[in-house]
């Protein structure tokens, strides 16, 4: 299984309020399972599989690369950033499971908590529907819209009564 994060360091601090000084190595396990749960469903295996590819290679270029800068990237920051937050608040150590609290700060109540996990979501879905509209003007052989690798399930916060 590949390993490579289909981001830049700066990638999740550039494109969301959460703070250029949070631990990498707590972002990425957010981020690679954004990745393989999120970006990988929406493009499918083939095409998520070109990219890695290509990116592992520094050899994106064309629509690819289009692809990547202008959709990739953005879900992956989103999605990922999503998963940060709903699990950032709790650490496990040998010593069990605990709630971190802000020193200069008060924690957020879990509804606004997850109204902000929402929100991230949200623009995640936002750019997973740009993505598609995007594909439906292009023809690459590695996307294949009715492949069932391709399932859809945005994430909007909608509730029928």
């Amino acid at each position: 299984m590949a390993t490579t994060l289909l981001l830049k360091a700066d990638d999740t601090a550039r494109l969301t309020s959460i703070s250029g000084n949070v631990d990498l190595d707590s972002l990425t396990p957010w981020i690679f399972s954004a990745q393989l749960n999120d970006v990988r469903r929406v493009l499918g295996l083939p095409l998520y599989n070109k990219i890695l590819a290509d990116f592992d290679n520094d050899a994106l270029a064309g629509e690819y690369k289009i692809i990547y800068d202008n959709y990739v990237t953005q879900m992956l920051v989103f999605f990922s950033a999503s998963l940060f937050i709903s699990v950032n608040n709790y650490k496990i150590t040998n010593g069990g499971v605990y709630k971190v609290n802000p020193e200069n700060g008060e924690s957020l109540e879990e509804s606004e908590l997850l109204s902000l996990v929402e929100r991230y979501k949200s623009i995640a879905s936002g750019f997973e529907l740009g993505f598609r509209d995007y594909m439906k003007g292009i023809s690459i052989p590695e996307y294949n819209p009715s492949c069932k690798d391709n399932n859809s399930s945005f994430n909007f916060p909608w509730y029928l009564d």
